[in-house]
């Protein structure tokens, strides 16, 4: 080798380290600004990433590449929001069009975009200059080994079989009759699942008032640990029913806590998290009975209010299923529509203490619920709040202010005398995601104070999320409740009558399937909104949209409801353009609505216009129902002869 050559080789092995470097920098870089550093999981991908870089190069290896760090990306992403890697939440929340939503974390939104900016760099430098290191082809096939193994022991095989493999057979539905002799054997009749609860009663009927809290956890009244944190609560809970063994469900994220805290059943009751989330943004829950159904019985004046988006995880459309005639969420509260708007703590409970003043003035009872968002992590804390200790932590700093809007707005409440027939609740909606993970015996909140209260009382039985309605209606003094098999009151039980054991569990979820019947008969009064991808029918709204009622649906995707001849709803779903005709297949469909950009269908070749509606039968000629896209549009399903009535 000349000595030319040899200074040639020299350069360029210091270009290849210098490259190589650049790269471990900027992977190892975003493991820290994510604090991913503890999820080892994500180690193999660092190292595939790395290592990849090492196959050679050609416009495939670099797509791979790309493939790898979107993942990454994904990965890290969840753990940020969630603590753990691809959890139940991310499951239930993916779409493509959540992505809007990292703009509640700006710093890392904008360390994502130069991230990937980067990655085209080094990938277009990498294609044309040589290898950062070569691999000899006789070694290739053992390196590749390597890479699929490291592979396997990183997040992607969960990834795949949670959003691709087929059901898990433990996981899935029994049919009818194995569920009802396993309801029989645990001494459940499905009767007393569906009660009519026209007859339900209450000893004295007093407001509600529910404080839904953002990831706060009992720990954080702890003086030994966090000494003067929620000073307010602290006090609070001396003088108040308090729940020190409130366990979290599987599911730590927000919906799922509403979920089982409103409709006394677990996450689990779900056969998936992508069942689950089908049935939140699509299918709806009407057919369970929940705390808000049995309060709207008894006339009581409902309503919801956070300061984030009501649009993402179907949180509208619960809370408007259950008797909460009025919900109130960003846009409600901000006027802007944007998915990632929010209103602070502070703001948000002043607008709660003036909708309790206003429904304060009425004799009519009032249930007031909201939750907070400063207490996600990040972290946020109003100005006007002291910080709490050296102000060094972001997370304790909105904590601390949080029990400080708390004590502000509880005072207010108390010098306006609006407490004296008031229940006041205050729970976590799940347990914080990404702090206190290695801390031991973590507990959810629950306090309960009721008027004129003046010593506590600590209940210590383990109790979880779908335990909080039965628990209501015995402090509430409700008669004839709804009958809620997996629920436990400690105040009115000695111990749990059913756990939640996987066969009931399976059992309870074939049942509830059976009774999710909808109709949508002839001669219907619906509505169309199209910027917000609402449906109503019944005077209950469904959302079709692949960001939970935040963007437009893409123009390629069609809303499909599917109608047997008794009018049943079988399906509604939104369905890419070209599966459409494949989805419409169903032997039990008599008629069907498609709503969208209806001209990309081949039936409708020769059709007048583009957007709107159809409704009828496929065998009908077709014609395109045409709708403006602005407000809301009203119309009414007439059928033609051949279909007759439903």
């Amino acid at each position: 080798m000349t000595q030319s050559s040899l200074l040639r080789h020299v350069m360029q092995a210091r270009v290849s380290i210098i490259k190589s470097l650049m790269v471990l920098a900027a992977l190892v870089g975003l493991l820290g600004i994510f604090d991913g550093f503890t999820a080892v999981v994500l180690w193999p991908l660092i190292f595939v990433q790395m290592a990849s870089m090492g196959l050679g190069r050609h416009w495939l290896l670099s797509l791979l590449r790309t493939l790898l760090l979107f993942f990454l990306l994904m990965a890290l992403w969840s753990y940020r929001v969630e603590g753990v890697v691809l959890g139940d939440g991310f499951f239930v929340h993916a779409n493509f069009n959540t992505v809007t939503f990292m703009g509640f974390y700006p710093e890392h939104a904008w360390v994502t975009i130069a991230t990937l900016v980067l990655h085209v760099f080094i990938e277009i430098q990498f294609i044309k200059g040589p290898a950062l290191w070569r691999i000899a082809p006789k070694r290739m096939w053992g390196f590749t080994a390597v890479l699929v193994g490291a592979l396997w022991l990183s997040p992607m095989p969960h990834f795949y079989e949670k959003m691709f493999a087929a059901p898990e057979e433990g996981r899935a539905l029994l049919s009818l009759e194995q569920a009802r002799k396993t309801l029989k054997k645990n001494e459940i009749s499905t009767s007393q699942l569906f009660q009519d609860i026209s007859n339900v009663t209450m000893k004295k009927q007093r407001n509600v008032l529910m404080f839904y809290l953002e990831s706060v956890e009992a720990q954080y009244l702890n003086e030994e640990r966090f000494p003067g944190l929620m000073p307010f609560l602290t006090e609070l809970r001396e003088i108040s029913l308090f729940f020190s063994d409130f366990r979290q469900n599987r599911g730590a994220f927000t919906i799922s806590g509403f979920f089982a805290s409103q409709c006394g059943y677990p996450f689990e009751i779900f056969s998936s998290e992508q069942e689950m989330n089908k049935t939140l943004f699509y299918r709806g829950t009407q057919h369970l009975t929940c705390f808000g159904d049995v309060l709207a019985q008894m006339g009581y004046r409902q309503m919801f209010a956070q300061g984030t988006s009501l649009d993402f995880a179907g949180t509208r459309n619960f809370f408007q299923s259950h008797g909460y005639k009025e919900v109130m969420g960003s846009e409600e509260l901000t006027g802007s529509a944007k998915p990632y708007a929010v209103l602070r703590d502070k703001p948000l409970y002043d607008r709660v203490f003036t909708e309790i003043q206003k429904r304060h003035q009425s004799s009519a009872p009032y249930h007031v619920a909201s939750i907070n968002f400063d207490t996600h992590d990040p972290g946020h804390s109003d100005k006007s709040c002291a910080p709490y200790g050296e102000g060094d932590n972001a997370i304790l700093n909105a904590v601390h202010c949080l029990d400080q809007n708390l004590r502000s707005l509880f005072g207010r409440l108390q010098a306006e005398q609006m407490l004296g027939n008031t229940l006041v609740v205050f729970l976590s909606d799940h347990l914080a995601m990404t702090r206190l993970k290695n801390v031991e015996g973590r507990r959810n909140l629950l306090l309960i104070h009721e008027p004129n209260m003046t010593k506590g009382r600590t209940i210590p039985q383990a109790i979880y999320h779908h335990d909080v309605p039965k628990i209501l209606f015995d402090v509430l003094g409700v008669g004839n409740a709804p009958y809620y098999p997996l629920a436990f009151s400690p105040l009115s039980e000695k111990e749990r009558a059913h756990h939640t054991k996987a066969d009931l569990v399976k059992a309870l979820s074939r049942v509830f399937e059976t009774r999710r019947q909808d109709r949508l008969p002839c001669d219907a009064a619906v509505s169309f909104h199209h910027k917000k991808n609402r449906f109503t029918y019944n005077e209950r709204p469904t959302y079709f949209s692949p960001g939970h009622g935040v963007l437009t649906w893409p123009r390629d995707r069609i809303a499909v409801i599917a109608v047997e001849k008794s009018g049943n709803i079988l399906f509604k779903e939104l369905v890419h353009a070209s599966d459409v005709m494949l989805r419409l297949t169903h032997p039990q469909i008599h008629r069907v609505l498609l709503w969208g950009y209806l001209d990309q269908l081949d039936v409708f070749d020769g059709a007048e216009g583009d957007y709107g509606y159809f409704w009828g039968q496929m065998d009908e000629p077709k014609r395109i129902r045409q709708l403006v896209q602005e407000g809301v549009v009203e119309e009414r399903l007439t059928c033609g002869p051949s279909q007759g009535g439903g």
